[in-house]
This record gives C-alpha cells, structure tokens and sequence, in this order.
C-alpha cells in the first residue's frame, strides 16, 4: 500500500507515513513548519510539572531515570572541549600525515588559543574539576600527542605541570605502558 493509499482509506500509514501533513495546511513549507512546531509546543508543555509539582523522578508511578538538565555538566563541557578544540582542531591535522599543509598551519594557529584558554583553567588546580575525572584521563591523553605533532607544552606552564603530574598517577602509568604495548606488538605485527 502506497502513502497515498493510506491518506485515502484514513488508515494508520497516513498518519505515521506523513506528519508533517496531518495538520497545518498540506504542503506548504511554512504550515508544515508551524504544525511542527505547535506539535513540539504542545508535546513539552504536556510532558512539564505544573509550578509546584514535584519533578518527575519523584512523581508516584514514575520509574524512568530521564531528565532534562538545563546547562551541561562541566565534566561534559571539558570533554566536548578536549574532543572539538584540541583532538579534533589541533592535533588530527597535526598528526594525519596525508593533510594538507594548510590544515596543518591552521591547526598550529588555532593551538595557541586553545592551549592559553587550558592554561589558565589548570593554573592553580590539580585537575579541570575538583577531582581526577574521565576529562582529564582523555585530556592527558591528547596532551601526550604533543610531541608527536612537535607542540612544546613548556610555553604553557600550567598545563605542562598538569601533564607531567599527571603521567605520575598511577592508573595513568600503567594505562601508558599498555599502549606502548599493545603500539609495539602492532609495529612487530606490520614488519613481519
């Protein structure tokens, strides 16, 4: 049965086939996009606790663990920080042999800002949050490419001193000589 079939039988196709149609005025783009959003409207404000009901983790009958946070955790912050402005910006052009040049002195260029902003967020701290967190375990990862793609942490102090007493922690050294390891058997893997 076709779309078409359904909207004409009024069958279930015709209304999951084709949404944007149901309400607002057929195919016009601007209908379709007010029916969506009054959709949305409804849907939120329909799934929202009245000003003094109690949020819904704790509403009777309520079992799911689903929340909307209203601002980003900053774990989260400095692990989309680390993953966008120094893995992916700085140190994947860096270390891909096969970009171009241009996006390798992009990267160089977009580091030092980058590399100042970490800095004054560790200068005087032990880690990016009050305590060791996923984000510093995937930050002195990233930071441990610095040599590799011919970055001199030294021009930053703090993160310098980060890095270095960071790579003293224990679960840290011994994650390090697993991936010496397991990047020696690889090597010794691709000669045979």
């Amino acid at each position: 049965m076709s779309i078409d079939q359904g909207k004409e039988t009024g069958g279930v196709l015709a209304k999951s086939a084709a949404p944007d149609r149901l309400e607002g005025g057929g195919d016009n783009p601007a209908s379709i996009r007010q029916g969506k959003t009054d959709r949305l409207r409804a849907d939120i404000e329909a799934h929202q606790p009245g000003p003094l009901a109690a949020p819904r983790a704790v509403q009777p009958g309520w079992s799911g663990s689903c929340h909307i946070q209203q601002e980003p955790a900053p774990k989260h912050q400095w692990l989309n920080f680390v993953t966008s402005e120094l893995h992916k910006l700085v140190f994947s052009p860096l270390l891909n042999p096969a970009a171009p040049q241009g996006a390798k002195d992009f990267a160089r260029e977009k580091a030092e800002a980058r590399f100042v902003y970490l800095n004054d967020r560790l200068a005087g701290r032990d880690y990016l949050l009050d305590r060791f967190t996923v984000a510093d375990a995937y930050l002195v990862t990233v930071l441990n490419w610095a040599k590799y793609a011919a970055i001199d942490l030294a021009r930053w102090p703090a993160v310098q001193a980060y890095f270095m007493r960071l790579q003293e922690r224990p679960s840290v050294v011994r994650a390090l000589a697993e991936e010496r390891a397991l990047y020696a058997a690889e090597r010794a893997r691709q000669a045979a």
